[in-house]
């Protein structure tokens, strides 16, 4: 059972203290023990083809297209479920899991409140539809939240802010590929480079005007003692000077859907 800590700390923690509480509670989750002599592979194919057949190049989703395959999408959460993780995974294999799933079961959650205009409008207690618990992960029921900050996130790689897909439009886009293990790297590398280098941010050498998540998600792009700047200059198209001025864009959270709801 989620510890009740973390309610508590929603309730009564404010700003710094308020984050400190949620992370440590989210890295309670661990994987299961390990029951196979070999890492396990994963199916994601019809992933690969729902995403083939319902995002666009660009990154927008046709959610009545996934509402019509809902069936099959359903199929492949409920296959997610009960092939979670283990503990003799590759750190590649739990990387590509993790990710597959948080796209795939926030397409779900949109499908099952479609239509709408923004995942926010689906609205649970605190209304942050983030910390939804609707997920069986090992017969515990978690969120989202518990996926990217509990799970993904505390591997240490950065990139991944690029390639999970909160179903908005200024969220990195949804690639219309599935996460595979054996090319993991060069794929989050490919999504950092886009969005990088996206309209979601505004680039010179002297002033950048960037998106809110590395404001939100700061600390994850500054360690190994390098900058933000130092972490987009990896990526950027351009040179941005370590002076320059950083101001953050208002974060669109409209629905990234190819159609009006």
């Amino acid at each position: 059972m989620k510890l009740s800590l973390y309610t508590f700390s929603s309730i009564f923690c404010i700003g710094l203290i308020c984050n400190v509480i949620a992370q440590n509670d989210y890295q309670n989750f661990s994987f299961k023990n390990a029951v196979t002599t070999k890492p396990y592979q994963v199916d994601y194919s019809t992933w690969d083809d729902l995403l083939h057949k319902h995002v666009s190049d660009e990154g927008f989703v046709d959610y009545k297209g996934f509402k019509e395959d809902k069936q099959k999408l359903l199929e492949f959460t409920k296959y997610l479920e009960e092939n979670t993780p283990q503990k003799n995974w590759t750190k590649n294999q739990k990387k590509a899991y993790l990710i597959n799933a948080y796209n795939a079961f926030t397409i779900q959650l949109v499908v099952e409140h479609y239509p709408i205009k923004s995942i926010k409008d689906i609205g649970v207690f605190f209304d942050n539809v983030f910390k939804k618990d609707f997920i069986n992960f090992n017969g515990e029921m978690i969120s989202l939240d518990d996926i990217e900050k509990g799970m993904l996130l505390p591997m240490g790689d950065p990139r991944v802010h690029f390639a999970v897909n909160c179903a908005s439009y200024s969220c990195p886009k949804l690639d219309n590929k599935a996460y595979q293990p054996k090319n993991i790297d060069q794929h989050l590398d490919q999504v950092a480079k886009s969005f990088i280098n996206s309209h979601r941010n505004a680039l010179s050498p002297d002033k950048i005007k960037l998106s809110k998540i590395f404001k939100w998600y700061e600390n994850d792009f500054e360690k190994e003692n390098q900058t933000v700047i130092d972490f987009i200059n990896k990526y950027s198209n351009i040179t941005i000077k370590s002076s320059a001025d950083i101001e953050y864009l208002d974060y669109n959270w409209k629905l990234n859907s190819q159609d009006k709801a």
